[in-house]
This record gives structure tokens, C-alpha cells and sequence, in this order.
């Protein structure tokens, strides 16, 4: 969905840049994906779909 938007993004991989215990940590969550937009949560890929729809 980013890439469709045209916007940049840094993946980071749970499991070898993060682990659970840290994403949950920062977001509350333990699912993937978590989508931060500069600097600020928005949530799952479903949460991302609801930003991207209004934005």
C-alpha cells in the first residue's frame, strides 16, 4: 500500500532487526505489520488502509 502511494519506506524485521518483546514494547501489539508514520503509530495493515483512505 505504501508503495502503491508513493511513499518511502524502512522495513524493519521481526525476529532479526526487533524482536516481539520489544514491537510490543513500543506498540502494545505483537502482530505484524506495525506502520509508523513520522514517528507516529498507525497500527496494522488494516489501520494503515483506514490512514491511507482518508489521507
Amino acid at each position: 500500500m505504501l508503495t502503491e502511494k508513493g511513499m518511502d519506506y524502512e522495513e524493519i524485521v521481526l525476529g532479526q532487526d526487533i524482536t516481539t518483546r520489544s514491537l510490543r514494547a513500543v506498540t502494545g501489539a505483537t502482530t505484524v505489520p506495525q506502520v509508523f508514520i513520522d514517528g507516529k503509530l498507525i497500527g496494522d495493515s488494516e489501520a494503515l488502509e483506514s490512514y491511507l483512505a482518508v489521507a
